[in-house]
């Protein structure tokens, strides 16, 4: 167990990515990454070898790298290589580099002691750490117990049983199958974005604009970028709406026009027991299973809520259970 799990501290993505811009290099080569096939030529991947599948371009000093290992594209920036490369969990290659690289940004249990007193909140907006009430610790011999092995679960042996071939399914013919007529579904490729394209089902797809009063235009929906791309699983609005605060957004409770979905991700238990557990889940539709930026699977469970309120009891029902068997309560929202 590392440091950083031992003291339960974290570290943002965005805190690490500036303490290694533009020394990636040097960063991973401490993580023991081999600095020599970090080049802009295609070449063997420090990670899964091969001959020239691999290439470190290195866009804005963030790392970024693409690597066409095992036929499927993968890519990303500095952390996501550090976890490819040592095939660890995002959210640990994210910590060690912390760990290693801006330890005064640490957060959680094992951050700096803050100072007593009101002048410590002054003129500064407190990070709040996360926690979901009801959330267990991973406990990986309860998921061995309920997964499945001897059924041979593989994505082909999904793809067989899919009544939709997966195969060359666009990013907008996913959403279609997904939703209903007419609704909306906000897309993103970046992390603290209000969203940066749209799919309204029946009528295509659009690149949005980052400020209110931009318009929206006609666009292709996006395949990768360097962290991924990922979405909303509600059905929403697409437009601005003002939040309590004062502030613009299209990403909060007052945008969703639907409270259908629920995802469950696991980013610490294996891949493959994951997916042994996952078939094994009864009462609960999983209409979708995908990735984002390879990370973890996701799974797209049909709830069908007539409300909020009424979501967050279902999640309430099943968090306990859930997260002790590697489910990320951080994707438990709503």
């Amino acid at each position: 167990m590392s440091e950083a799990e031992s003291s339960g501290a974290w570290w943002r993505a965005e805190d690490v990515e500036d303490a290694c811009r533009n020394r990636w290099q040097t960063v991973l080569g401490r993580q023991g990454v081999k600095t020599e096939l970090l080049t802009a030529k295609h070449g063997p991947c420090p990670g899964c070898g091969g001959r020239d599948r691999f290439r470190f371009d290195d866009k804005d000093g963030d790392g970024t790298w693409l690597c066409g290992g095992g036929g499927d594209l993968q890519s990303g920036k500095g952390i996501a290589l550090l976890a490819h490369v040592k095939d660890i969990p995002w959210k640990d290659a994210c910590n060690a580099l912390g760990l290693q690289e801006c330890p005064d940004k640490r957060k959680g249990r094992g951050g700096p002691r803050k100072p007593a007193g009101p002048a410590h909140n002054e003129g500064v907006e407190q990070e709040p750490e996360f926690k979901m009430p009801g959330a267990l610790p991973f406990e990986i011999d309860a998921l061995r117990k309920l997964a499945r092995p001897d059924l041979g679960v593989s994505a082909e042996w999904l793809a067989e049983r899919s009544p939709i071939n997966p195969a060359g399914v666009s990013p907008a013919r996913f959403f279609e199958l997904l939703y209903q007529p007419d609704e909306r579904v906000l897309i993103f490729t970046d992390y603290f974005s209000q969203g940066n394209f749209l799919h309204w089902v029946g009528k295509g797809s659009y690149r949005l604009g980052k400020t209110p009063g931009v318009k929206a235009v006609e666009s292709k929906l996006p395949t990768r970028s360097p962290d991924g791309a990922w979405f909303l699983c509600q059905p929403v609005t697409g437009q601005w709406k003002p939040k309590p605060d004062g502030t613009m957004s299209r990403r909060f409770k007052d945008c969703v026009t639907a409270w259908r979905f629920m995802v469950l991700e696991a980013d610490e238990a294996p891949w493959q027991l994951w997916m042994d557990f996952l078939v094994q889940i009864r009462g609960v539709p999983i209409v979708a299973l995908y990735t984002s930026g390879g990370r973890s699977i996701h799974a797209l469970m049909l709830i069908e809520a007539p409300s909020k309120e009424y979501w967050d009891r279902c999640r309430n029902t099943l968090i306990g259970l859930w997260t002790k068997l590697g489910g990320d309560p951080g994707s438990l929202t709503a």
